[in-house]
């Protein structure tokens, strides 16, 4: 039998489930569900004045006043549209097996009522294809965050497909971990190769047995910026932004600036634009491949 003091967090996670803005529950549906769910009795009087506790916690519950009546939880950790965005967040995130993306999904729905996670549940949509086989990543990410707090090496082994598809040691490395980062829809660790004294990036879904070994790291040079490096060797994979100069037609504008974003402008010249476009070769070369178009 649960104590008095507990039967308030049975009142607090029934109404989590059972209610929102638009679903308020009743105080005798509250007792009904505290009865059958958690076998606790609590009148209807029990049931405002632990309402008022809750309120007073800072915990916002609302009596509803139209004709619908009853009680809402309004305090929750994330809105109906936050969550449905960290869903396809979390679904389509190849770093993540289909099983790791089914269980923080179901997590993220917990936070909201019942009527609003069967609302988002049958909309959320992944592609198993693309997802990782491995479910790893999170437990390597732990190990590494945890040998950067102690400023220590890990000893791992750099994995690499072979013909036949397989992933086969490729070297074992002692590396100084700086940051982990995500980017381009991978996980990166940032880091110091300790066999070369380069700092480079490597996927972490492709470091196996990783370990935290009794040596202390080697700290970045001075001045050196994660932001800056995430930006020049990840997500522009080592090379210079450029200025150029394309002829497109108006119909070409769009894609133009889906695939370049802001660093371009245009300038009509008759029946052609000249855009002005900063980015690097390869992303250049990209659009003209996805356009059908000869550099």
């Amino acid at each position: 039998m649960l104590s008095q003091k507990a039967t308030i967090l049975c009142l607090l996670d029934i109404l989590r489930r059972f209610s929102d803005e638009d679903h308020p529950i009743s105080a005798e549906a509250i007792s009904d569900k505290l009865r059958i769910i958690y076998d606790v009795e609590m009148e209807r009087r029990s049931v405002y004045r632990n309402i008022s506790v809750l309120n007073e916690m800072g915990i916002e519950v609302i009596k509803c006043t139209d004709n619908r009546g009853g009680y809402c939880l309004i305090d929750r950790d994330f809105d109906p549209q936050e969550v449905r965005l960290l869903c396809d967040a979390v679904s389509s995130s190849q770093f993540l097996s289909a099983n790791q993306s089914r269980t923080l999904i179901g997590k993220l729905l917990k936070t909201l009522s019942t009527y609003q996670a069967n609302a988002i549940k049958g909309t959320v949509y992944m592609n198993q294809s693309y997802k990782t086989r491995s479910s790893g990543v999170f437990y390597s990410i732990d190990i590494l965050n945890s040998a950067i707090s102690q400023c220590l090496c890990v000893r791992t082994k750099l994995m690499k497909y072979n013909y036949m598809k397989e992933l086969v040691i490729d070297r074992e490395l002692i590396l100084s971990p700086y940051y982990t980062v995500c980017a381009n829809n991978e996980y990166y660790l940032v880091c110091r190769d300790e066999s070369d004294d380069k700092i480079k990036h490597l996927r972490i879904d492709k470091l196996k047995d990783i370990i935290i070994a009794d040596i202390e790291i080697t700290p970045p040079s001075y001045g050196f910026s994660i932001s800056e490096y995430t930006t020049k060797y990840i997500y522009l994979n080592g090379e210079n932004i450029k200025t150029h100069s394309v002829s497109c037609t108006e119909d070409e504008i769009d894609s133009m600036i889906d695939h370049f974003g802001e660093n371009i402008s245009f300038e009509k010249k008759d029946d052609i634009f000249e855009a002005r476009i900063k980015a690097t070769d390869s992303q250049l070369e990209l659009w003209y491949a996805v356009r059908g178009r000869v550099l």
